[in-house]
């Protein structure tokens, strides 16, 4: 069973001063921003249904979608905060990962096995890295991989792609603030991406 981590972003309150307090009804009483740790394995919604039913919540929804194979912060907003998830979901946000030269997957995630083609005859300098990196720096087209949350015609890509199909996903424009590789331990480098 997976379990969630709960921070509720708001007052904290001494339960001394709680004493001679009227109580809000339980949906007013949890309103607010949590920040979720949300495990590997569990879909954004997923998160959601589950607080919905340990906290008797009925609005609640979160800022962004996160792959159910991604471990992260969830953005979940309750209550009269949701009115909040547009602007949450505008803010910068950073990445962190790393990716194996010379493999790839089937899936471009862990959801498949990796395909290795040639990490044996890596030679690949830090400073040609680090180069490289400045060039996803700026506004770039990507197409997002088929196995990815993106809704195409109210469906999830990635639901699509399982299935054998191949769905018609569209290149995004997207900005990228900073790009900075973090650790080169060939094949394997580290990354953060702030976007």
């Amino acid at each position: 069973m997976q379990k969630l981590k709960l921070l509720h972003v708001g007052l904290i309150i001494p339960a001394i001063l709680l004493a001679n307090v009227t109580f809000v009804p339980m949906e007013t009483a949890f309103e607010g921003i949590w920040l979720i740790d949300k495990p590997l394995g569990m879909t954004s919604f997923g998160v959601i249904r589950k607080m919905r039913k340990i906290l008797g919540l009925k609005k609640i929804g979160h800022a962004g979608t996160l792959d159910p194979l991604a471990t992260g912060l969830l953005i979940v907003c309750s209550g009269a905060y949701t009115k909040q998830i547009e602007s949450l979901m505008g803010m910068p946000k950073t990445y962190t990962g790393s990716f194996y030269l010379g493999a790839t997957t089937e899936s471009y995630d862990l959801e498949h096995p990796p395909i290795v083609t040639n990490s044996n005859e890596i030679n690949v300098s830090g400073t040609l890295m680090h180069e490289t990196a400045k060039h996803f720096v700026g506004e770039l087209w990507q197409t997002p991989p088929a196995h990815s949350a993106i809704k195409i015609n109210g469906k999830r890509a990635y639901k699509t792609a399982r299935k054998g199909d191949a769905p018609e996903v569209k290149p995004r424009l997207l900005k990228i603030d900073n790009f900075e590789i973090v650790s080169e331990e060939l094949p394997e480098i580290a990354f953060k991406v702030s976007c």
